[in-house]
């Protein structure tokens, strides 16, 4: 049996299609630098931003900040007094203070102990901030309540209290976004609050999608014509594509004819495509013509065909050289589930090596199982809902029933795929409570 067809686990090819992505990236990470607005969510920096202007970065400060000109008048003091003999002991400012806005505020209480003269309140107001609301209680309010009449201060003022000063946040030539960090929506708020219009970003990858096979018909609206199937495959990856953000172009369904295989796939790359992703076509019968294509007529090395695991078996990764670029193909299963489930495992992970991702495999968390669940020969990715009870240290996952893999209700609701290990004598089943890994959906 010739290597790419050896019965190798996951997580091998997973790491083969890995390193032919990374250098897919290298390779077009040094062909294509573009510029894109900051509607590019979700791409990923080529080089790190640096913030050259304190300016761009604001200190708040609703009291005093004279270097934002942003300074309240206040007025004379009208009485100070102590008072020692009282419920509450404290030395009392009776303060009548005009803030710009020409309202009048309250009176203050000081903490026991905190004695101030008028001189000295003066210097408070100038180079300190009293105390937040969070750090005062009321003591008296007008009878509708919409008025403080009188608050007490639980915590004295200190120099700086509440001032921010000007590059506190982001100070000038601070690295602000890191080449490789991925944009997500803080990162693109980041960047627009120190003036950037437009960030330079790695590309992603634009995915070409095709389905093969003579049997399957487009969901178009026409009655499903005899001996046909309606094509479920190419809505759910190109959905599955754009909820991640990654472009992608389709085409008509090819059929299980060589040449017309090779002028769908042409038609295809002439589109610019990066990665082409079909469904169909990979498994070992006479009509599974994706790999003898790919290798007579345009010349692919096959990484891997066959993978030990359920579903997608047949799973197959290749690449060649198109009008002077490299281009990945990974075809995937042709039963409906098979393909969502591979798409996810390995379409998914490629795209987002491709564009630069840093982490861009999926994120992975243990789960206990709810029900008792039969083992396959081979790994099995068991669709499964989880929940999230009070009372379990673990989401709860609950398989989705038959795993048959043309019955796409069994992806509907799910939200995980169990990582179940390869039957044995000794294990023949998982029960219940006991813990697995999930990737999830």
């Amino acid at each position: 049996m010739i290597p790419e067809l050896r019965n190798l686990s996951y997580e091998r090819r997973l790491q083969r299609l890995e390193l032919i992505s990374l250098e897919q990236r290298r390779l077009r990470g040094q062909l294509i630098e573009t510029f894109k607005y900051l509607n590019g969510l979700n791409n990923v920096t080529m080089e790190g931003l640096f913030e050259r202007d304190d300016k761009k970065t604001f200190s708040v400060d609703p009291l005093a900040n004279k270097q934002n000109e942003c300074i309240v008048n206040f007025g004379q003091i009208s009485e100070l007094r102590n008072v020692s003999a009282t419920k509450h002991p404290v030395s009392v400012m009776m303060l009548g203070v005009v803030a710009s806005n020409g309202e009048k505020m309250p009176p203050v209480w000081f903490p026991r102990g905190y004695r101030l003269n008028a001189s000295a309140y003066k210097d408070v107001i100038v180079t300190k901030i009293l105390p937040g609301v969070e750090d005062t209680e009321l003591v008296k309010s007008s009878d509708d309540g919409r008025v403080e009449i009188e608050i007490r201060i639980l915590k004295a003022p200190e120099v700086g209290l509440d001032i921010r000063p000007l590059g506190c946040d982001i100070a000038a030539g601070e690295l602000v976004l890191p080449e490789g960090i991925y944009l997500g929506a803080a990162e693109v708020g980041l960047a627009a609050s120190v003036g950037l219009a437009r960030v330079k970003v790695l590309p992603k990858p634009l995915v070409g999608v095709l389905s093969t096979g003579n049997e399957v018909q487009a969901a178009d609206g026409r009655p499903l014509a005899s001996g046909c199937i309606f094509d479920s495959n190419s809505p759910t990856l190109v959905s599955l594509l754009r909820l991640q953000h990654f472009p992608c172009v389709t085409a008509r369904s090819a059929r299980d004819a060589p040449d017309h295989l090779k002028t769908s796939i042409a038609q295809l790359l002439d589109q610019g495509v990066d990665v082409l992703v079909t469904s169909g076509g990979v498994s070992m019968g006479d009509k599974d013509i994706l790999r003898p294509v790919l290798q007579a007529d345009f010349n692919a090395t096959i990484h891997f065909a066959q993978v030990f695991m359920k579903p997608g078996k047949p799973t197959t990764f290749a690449s060649f050289d198109y009008e002077g670029r490299r281009r990945l193909v990974l075809g995937l299963p042709g039963n409906p589930v098979s393909a969502t489930v591979t798409a996810n495992l390995y379409l998914l992970p490629l795209c987002r090596a491709i564009a630069g991702v840093p982490d861009f495999r999926y994120t992975q968390l243990r789960v206990k199982l709810e029900h008792n669940i039969s083992l396959d020969p081979r790994p099995e990715y068991h669709r499964a809902t989880l929940t999230f009870p009070s009372s379990s240290d673990l989401p709860v996952a609950f398989s989705t029933g038959s795993q048959m893999s043309s019955r796409l209700l069994s992806l509907a609701n799910a939200r995980a795929l169990l990582v179940l290990p390869p039957r044995s004598d000794s294990r023949p089943s998982l029960h219940a409570g006991e813990v697995v890994s999930a990737i999830l959906l």
